[in-house]
């Protein structure tokens, strides 16, 4: 009996090119879950970039609307100033034609 018979050489070598290909099947699996991984954190280093980014945006934006509140309180006080003022100038203007009349 030979030990190297065409139907076991066959095998053989059927059998070789199955694990071969079987091995360049998980090696591609693994190349394909390292990039999976790579691209994971790459989506989360955008995503907390973009939050950090809305945080500021935030706080400028409650800034500015901070601001306003101030300015307008300020534009109001000083209206109420010049309207207190306009009014004791017309009393004294109304004191003033009374006396010449």
């Amino acid at each position: 009996m030979n030990l190297f018979t065409t139907k076991r050489l066959f095998k053989i070598f059927f059998l070789c090119i199955v694990a071969i290909v079987v091995f360049w099947i998980f090696k591609d699996i693994k190349r394909i879950k390292s990039e999976m991984k790579k691209q994971r954190i790459e989506r989360k280093k955008e995503q907390n970039l973009f939050l950090e980014n809305f945080k500021e945006m935030t706080n400028f934006y409650f800034k500015i609307q901070e601001t306003s509140n101030i300015v307008m309180e300020e534009f109001e006080n000083q209206r109420d100033i010049l309207l207190q003022q306009l009014e004791e100038i017309k009393k004294i203007k109304n004191q003033e034609n009374i006396k010449i009349n």
